[in-house]
């Protein structure tokens, strides 16, 4: 990938510099280019291959510290493989211009806890990949993990929904726990 500039004036060029410096750090330094080879070969064994790129503000070098002493980090931009399993869109539509998506990742359990407490009894109940590792086809050890499958469905602005959904959740294991989530 290399970045072109359309018009041809020295402030337009001078930006393709600036974009093929960052894009050639995010390939080699955050692995991005072992996401896009990852993602191809799961589309050639598997049909679809997809990297999702979110922003974690948790992640980067400490840049300041707010008035209760907490760090403030600069935050990064992380890149997540996932398979077609992963993956789930209306498939009835004729392009790919979709208006909703819904995604599977896995996070450390304890770390949800701690950033959700008011549900983390929930979060606790949930079972673990390795615990649910017969549903899962697997390239690498199934070893036993604490990471729990986390879902989140984006809704991008349509006329129906004007200013589009976001919902990250997870799915509890029992019916009791289902309406105490359902109450956060």
């Amino acid at each position: 990938m290399e970045a072109r500039a359309i018009n041809t004036d020295y402030k337009s060029i001078a930006q393709t510099y600036l974009a093929n410096g960052i894009l050639d750090y995010y390939m080699r330094e955050k692995h991005l280019e072992d996401a896009l080879k990852t993602a191809v070969e799961m589309a050639i064994v598997l049909g679809a291959g997809f990297i999702k790129m979110e922003w974690n503000a948790t992640s980067g070098d400490v840049y300041d510290v707010d008035e209760n002493g907490i760090e403030i980090k600069e935050g990064e931009i992380e890149f997540t493989n996932l398979s077609p399993f992963d993956v789930v869109f209306d498939g009835s539509r004729e392009s790919h211009n979709l208006d909703w998506y819904m995604i599977r990742t896995f996070r450390n359990r304890f770390d949800l806890m701690a950033k959700y407490p008011e549900i983390a009894d929930v979060i606790r109940g949930i079972p673990s990949k390795s615990d649910s590792s017969i549903y899962r086809m697997a390239l690498l050890s199934n070893d036993v993990t604490d990471d729990i499958p986390v879902y989140e469905f984006y809704h991008k602005k349509t006329d129906a929904m004007p200013k589009g959904r976001y919902m990250l959740f997870v799915s509890p294991r029992s019916e009791e726990h289902t309406s105490e989530l359902q109450s956060h």
